[in-house]
């Protein structure tokens, strides 16, 4: 797919400036659900050092026609014994349907019938890998008409792209752990620290009182 100027300013620059916004890539989710015609979405990240009673990052994006409409229920699409994420095979676009279970047919019923209450006829999931530093699960879903093929194209060639910035993501997260880490060793021994002054031109020195 050859990538136009409008899919680097659309896409590929707030893929690339998102890592610094909080929650990050929601001009690029925005952009993309406007760019496949989706109805609604929601980008799931986990990081590898994140605690365990630490929610996932969710970012929700819905199309201006389905601003009335409630937001993905990504805990109830994931209780309904689709596909495991964890069994995606990175930078691949899957359809909904491929995650049905086709062999129960009570189960396959129960999974259609919950879908349809949440508006969600057609979709499209995309998992992204960093390498073991972290994982995200991208759904776009519609209602009316499937997916173009142009859309599913699209979404394919963000694939590396987004999981290049996941690196980037998952990489300052961790530098912004080390660092939060280290300043509180270095605050719980009352240990000197140096700060550039309002000017940003010279080092002041500051330290912490012990209390002595």
């Amino acid at each position: 797919m050859a990538f136009t100027h409008t899919d680097q300013q659309e896409l590929f620059l707030p893929l690339v400036e998102g890592v610094h916004q909080t929650p990050p890539w929601g001009a690029f989710m925005r952009n993309l659900v406007a760019r496949t015609y989706a109805r609604r979405a929601f980008l799931i990240i986990t990081l590898a050092n994140a605690m365990p009673s630490q929610e996932p990052t969710v970012i929700h994006v819905t199309a201006p026609r389905a601003v009335r409409e409630p937001q993905l229920d990504f805990r109830r699409i994931n209780a309904l014994g689709l596909h495991p994420y964890g069994q995606l095979r990175p930078g691949r676009v899957y359809a909904i349907d491929e995650m049905l279970d086709f062999d129960n047919p009570t189960r396959l019923a129960l999974q259609r019938g919950a879908l349809a209450e949440m508006g969600i006829r057609y979709g499209r999931w995309l998992r992204v890998s960093a390498g073991g530093a972290a994982d995200a699960w991208l759904l776009l879903v519609r209602e009316r008409e499937d997916f173009s093929s142009a859309a599913v194209s699209t979404l394919a060639a963000i694939g590396p792209h987004l999981a290049a910035s996941l690196r980037t993501l998952a990489a300052l997260a961790e530098q912004r752990l080390q660092t939060a880490m280290a300043q509180a060793a270095l605050a719980r021994l009352g240990a000197g620290q140096l700060a550039f002054d309002a000017g940003g031109g010279s080092w002041q020195p500051t330290r912490k009182r012990s209390g002595y």
